[in-house]
């Protein structure tokens, strides 16, 4: 954590007046192409001073937690409290009505417990009527050299439409192809 000084503002002898300007303008924007405005610096001397300056760097990464605690706040503000919006009638306002945000609580929860919340997807790879795949290959295999069986690997891999990313010592020959991991171990 960087240093501050009595006032919360970031020390001087570490930042100077125009990064803690700066710094001050994008954690309450989150955005640094409006924080240079702010600041009345070019957008170019924050890549500058991150690249060039750790203690800038890391009050840079404060300043952006800043901001995003901001918008977690006014994401769950929207889900959870609401926003008032006015209802017309014939032309004259009438009243309000309270709405809410589904997809904002969506991700809230998506963040706050993904193992609970995240998009659940499988396959299965089956035979003929749903059926086990059979396959009596360990004598081909063990009668392959290293390089045989990778490309033996790649060729059946290749039959599934499947991206192959392949693996091959003196023992075993191992691919992978989406999310499923096929290894092959001669007796």
């Amino acid at each position: 954590m960087v240093e501050k000084d009595k006032k919360g503002q970031y020390k001087k002898d570490r930042l100077t007046p125009k990064q803690r300007a700066f710094l001050a303008a994008y954690s309450e924007t989150g955005n640094i192409s409006q924080a240079a405005v702010m600041a009345k610096v070019a957008r170019s001397r924050h890549y500058c001073w991150y690249e060039k300056n750790e203690n800038y760097r890391k009050a840079f990464d404060e300043a952006t937690e800043i901001a995003a605690d901001r918008l977690e706040q006014e994401a769950w503000r929207r889900a959870v409290e609401g926003v008032s919006e006015p209802v017309f009638y014939q032309g004259k306002k009438v009243g309000t009505v309270q709405k809410y945000s589904n997809t904002l609580l969506i991700f809230l929860l998506k963040g706050a417990k993904p193992e609970k919340y995240k998009e659940k997807s499988a396959f299965e790879i089956t035979g003929k009527g749903g059926g086990p795949i059979a396959a009596d290959i360990k004598a081909e295999i063990n009668d392959m050299t290293p390089e045989e069986r990778r490309q033996r690997i790649a060729e059946l891999l290749a039959k599934c439409n499947g991206k192959v990313e392949m693996e091959t010592n003196n023992t075993a020959a191992q691919a992978s192809f989406g999310g499923a991991k096929l290894v092959f171990v001669p007796d």
